[in-house]
């Protein structure tokens, strides 16, 4: 894949997967081998697990919607910078936090996933899925 299909991609995955809940296009754009190198060493997250972070996420903030605020790709290397945002689904208060995301692609898919900033996410107290409908 192109650096632009790669970008185009990237987009997808937020505009369509985290912010509007479509998963298919999470198991189009992630290797069922993706390499979660911000996670624990050789840690793999593949697209089952992503959903059901997603969903996870999802139930928490149900009106969830991520902005990228930046985005640089050369090769096979995409980089993002994003804000999420969503008001909390047990308390009404909004949350928002600001995550950068490189990705690695090989063969039209992220084979690779470096993230950080999550501390914001860290601190809500967070719904479980199953009870939320996600």
């Amino acid at each position: 894949m192109s650096t632009e299909a790669n970008r185009a991609l990237v987009r997808r995955v937020f505009e369509e997967g985290v912010s509007g809940g479509d998963m298919a296009v999470i198991d189009e754009a992630f290797s069922a081998r993706n390499a979660y190198r911000s996670g624990g060493p050789g840690e793999v997250l593949d697209p089952p697990r992503i959903r059901r972070f997603l969903a996870g996420v999802r139930a928490t903030l149900p009106d969830l919607h991520v902005t990228i605020d930046a985005m640089v790709a050369e090769g096979d290397l995409v980089a993002t910078v994003e804000t999420w945002r969503g008001t909390h689904a047990a308390t009404g208060e909004r949350a928002e936090g600001t995550v950068l995301h490189v990705f690695r692609f090989a063969d039209g898919q992220v084979v690779e996933e470096w993230n950080e900033g999550w501390g914001w996410w860290e601190r809500l107290e967070h719904v479980p899925a199953d009870e939320a409908g996600g």
